[in-house]
């Protein structure tokens, strides 16, 4: 959270424009997922579908 937090570089730039339309790849899919606002098409990419699965069974990043 502190890498990809609301300061940071990546968490100004998702906040300052709209409606986006991105691709997330890999780490810190689930933390810029969450800086999604209606209108927004993030796409996530994830490499590992160990982490995938990880994703929908332990965290509600990506459905919320």
């Amino acid at each position: 959270m502190t890498y990809f937090g609301a300061s940071s570089g990546v968490g100004l730039t998702l906040h300052e424009r709209g409606p986006l339309r991105i691709g997330i790849v890999g780490l810190g899919i689930g933390t810029l997922a969450a800086y999604g606002r209606e209108g927004d098409y993030p796409r996530c990419y994830e490499v590992n579908p160990l982490a995938t699965r990880m994703a929908q069974t332990e965290f509600t990043y990506l459905e919320d």
